[in-house]
């Protein structure tokens, strides 16, 4: 790995930086061609492994009525946070209850 991306990628394990999937995908355009060997998705696989297939878990139903459930609440907690964050677009307090799962403070 060259020296730069030998440092992003400490710092992306180290969760001193965090990339969305578009940066780590752009990150390994720019960066991929001088790793050694090339490697044109190191970034988005040291960031975003995929998951390992497994068995279905639960009823599907169940899931699709807790996940609606969650939107919900995670629609309210919005709307909270709209009142005193007007500026803020939903997508991304949304983006930000999901990252503190949840919480408001």
């Amino acid at each position: 790995r060259s020296g730069l991306s030998q440092k992003l990628a400490k710092a992306c394990q180290s969760k001193h930086l965090a990339l969305s999937k578009g940066q780590a995908v752009t990150l390994d355009a720019l960066l991929g061609p001088c790793l050694s060997p090339p490697c044109h998705d190191y970034f988005v696989n040291l960031l975003y492994p995929a998951e390992e297939e497994g068995p279905p878990k639960g009823n599907q139903r169940e899931s699709s009525e807790s996940s609606a459930a969650e939107e919900k609440v995670l629609n309210e907690q919005v709307a909270t946070l709209k009142a005193i964050l007007p500026d803020y677009g939903a997508g991304f307090l949304k983006a930000c209850l999901r990252h503190f799962k949840g919480d408001l403070e």
